[in-house]
């Protein structure tokens, strides 16, 4: 767990890619060219990036301006700091929910989902909707306590009402996390993960409740709800404002501690059942649940703490008067929490097999070369909980992602990654095998498995196994030759090192051929190296990938169970010819392999990188746990200047 530290993919950048990223992001018109208020226009230049800052999570940038303030030209500069510990994303799209339309008699009865007090309790839901009038999200027990929405307003009934304030647009016709955290008689509401502050419960005095939770019911003078509901939650105990963050993008085992409830529809159309005690619900008034096998998913970006996630120093150097610094820095300030007071939301198409489904933001410091230090986006996938504790002290020092010199990025991959979403799905289509056929576990190491029967080439396949070392790939094989009558074993350790091809721009050979030292019945011990052009790579000639099987163990013997084995004169014309159907296979294997980590890796740059144009040129490959890729990711802006 060394490299990921139990997260499924980490990507990291240095302030070199960094500040090509803000140059690209500043000429194609992403970054603003004008600051303008009120009282200031101010003309931006281009920001500079580094991980400078009173804060360890702090991104850095210096913005030079020049412009007017209340129409006296000013100059100067703005540095701005982002705490990005703070920022989170997440790919969103709900495969199973429940809808409805807002009719009197429609919502979907739960069933008992046991007792909550004001001293401790949670409730939080996922809800979709466009309607702004008063409308219940659910209800708990006899009508007490009771979520709510009207207005983009969130409200909690229980002992009177109990409203916020807070205006921020849910009810737009995209998906949105709502909770409302009670804890020792207070009410701290959520929206998207960002606290929207907290009121006094009515009365002040200890509430309780038990019964039935119905969802989307009528009722107290609100409406029905309209629109699509789930992941609907319903804890014991008054959750952090980092557990709903964390969790909110989760599908929970049901056996978290205070869980009492959890309702995400995803056991088929019509079923309602609390994932808890497998307790059935019901659906009432046309309420219905609707399954979808390709959501839509849209990219989020999350401001968790708007108030606390920004410094603005400004020095303005000329046309300045008393208080002319900290009047911009209020100004800049007070803008950048405003921008980040909702959530940034992107269309997206259907992002893959492997869909990030938590984003963390971490900055990790090189204590002996300030230059190397480093911006992080960690990532949880497919719905699964993030490690607990802080992601910040589990990569503090992490070694093995450290950028070189010469790249500018790199990407880590957890193994079982690795192997379920890249080499498995280029393994079955080479040997024309269902998927059903190759297990992977998430043991740790990972291990990939396909026990069958399959043809590739002149070998038939029995067995294969694969897991990481800290030398390479382990790759154990047994199959037959020669229609059966030789049976072959095979170990070895495969490893991959990207060269730079100098020489005479030719593109590096793609063929090697397996030789025997000894008669290939008796066994033999070599080493096998085959070279493949960098798919990474814009010009395919310019750099290779040469990988070796360390040691190859090779373990041919007669199969005494067929019949044919007595004609050995014609088994051993065929010998030739085993060391190149040997090496067509293994190339095989390894070109599928290569063009899916390479196109796996440029993607998942994309999504945290804001570039769609990027290009990932591979400089190194590791292994530690897991697949370490390092590289030079460039920007349209990078090349252009290049």
């Amino acid at each position: 767990m060394s490299t990921t530290n139990g997260w499924d993919l980490v990507c990291g950048f240095n302030q070199f890619y960094l500040n090509d990223l803000a140059a690209y992001l500043y000429d194609s018109g992403k970054f603003p060219h004008t600051y303008v208020t009120n009282t200031y226009n101010l003309e931006l230049e281009q920001p500079s990036l580094t991980f400078s800052g009173v804060n360890s999570n702090a991104l850095a940038m210096r913005v030079s301006f020049q412009g007017t303030q209340a129409g006296a030209p000013i100059e100067g500069y703005l540095n701005i700091e982002v705490d990005v510990s703070k920022l989170g994303s997440a790919y969103v799209g709900q495969k199973s929910y429940l809808q409805m339309d807002g009719g009197a008699s429609e919502f979907a009865d739960c069933g008992d989902s046991g007792s909550i007090t004001s001293k401790g309790c949670t409730l939080e839901a996922w809800i979709n909707t466009s309607v702004t009038t008063p409308q219940n999200i659910l209800v708990f027990g006899q009508g007490a306590p009771s979520l709510s929405l009207a207005a983009d307003r969130l409200g909690l009934y229980w002992g009177g009402a109990n409203n916020s304030t807070d205006a921020t647009p849910v009810s737009d016709g995209r998906w949105h996390h709502v909770a409302a955290v009670v804890q020792d008689n207070k009410i701290t509401f959520y929206k998207d993960g960002q606290a929207k502050g907290q009121v006094s419960l009515f009365g002040g005095s200890m509430q309780s409740s038990s019964g039935n939770l119905q969802l989307g019911m009528a009722g107290g003078g609100n409406s029905a709800f309209s629109g699509y509901m789930t992941e609907v939650r319903v804890w014991n105990v008054a959750r952090t404002a980092q557990e709903i963050q964390q969790a909110m993008n989760v599908h929970l085992s049901g056996s978290e501690d205070g869980l009492l409830g959890y309702w995400r529809f995803a056991d088929g159309a019509g079923v309602v059942k609390n994932q808890v005690n497998k307790q059935a619900g019901s659906l009432n008034g046309g309420a219905e649940i609707s399954v979808q096998s390709s959501p839509d998913y849209a990219s989020y970006t999350y401001f968790f703490d708007p108030d606390n996630m920004f410094t603005v120093t400004s020095n303005v150097t000329t046309g300045t008067t008393t208080g002319d610094n900290q009047k911009l820095d209020l100004s800049v300030l007070n803008t950048l929490k405003a921008f980040a007071s909702v959530p940034r939301i992107t269309p997206s198409t259907n992002p893959g097999a492997i869909i990030p489904t938590t984003i963390n933001f971490l900055t990790l410091k090189n204590a002996s070369d300030p230059n190397a230090d480093q911006f992080l986006s960690i990532m949880m996938t497919g719905n699964r909980m993030p490690p607990s504790g802080d992601p910040g002290a589990a990569f503090a020092g992490n070694t093995p992602i450290m950028i070189p010199s010469g790249s500018n990025s790199v990407v880590a991959v957890w193994d079982y990654l690795f192997f379920n979403y890249i080499v498995a799905p280029a393994l079955t289509k080479m040997l024309d095998v269902p998927s059903s056929e190759v297990e992977v576990t998430q043991d740790s190491p990972s291990v990939l498995t396909f026990s069958g029967e399959a043809a590739l080439n002149k070998l038939q396949v029995v067995l294969l196994k694969m897991f990481i070392q800290s030398e390479g790939i382990y790759i154990g094989l047994q199959g037959y030759l020669c229609n059966g009558i030789i049976a072959l074993q095979l170990e070895a350790t495969l490893s991959a090192v990207v060269k730079e091809d100098s020489s005479s721009g030719q593109a590096a050979p793609e063929k090697a051929f397996l030789s025997f030292k000894k008669s290939p019945l008796e066994g033999s011990s070599k080493e096998l190296v085959l070279t493949l052009p960098d798919t990474s790579a814009e010009d395919s000639s310019s750099s290779s990938i040469v990988f070796t099987l360390k040691d190859p163990e090779v373990v041919l013997q007669w199969n005494q169970q067929n019949p044919a084995v007595q004609d050995r004169e014609e088994v051993m014309d065929a010998l030739p010819l085993m060391g190149l159907c040997l090496t067509q296979c293994y190339r095989a294997l390894l070109v599928r392999i290569q063009k899916n980590a390479v196109k796996k890796a440029n993607d998942w740059l994309k999504d945290v990188t804001l570039d769609n144009s990027g290009k990932f040129k591979l400089n190194e490959i590791n292994f530690n746990d897991g697949i370490i890729l390092f590289g030079t990711l460039s920007t349209e802006a990078a090349d252009s200047r290049a």
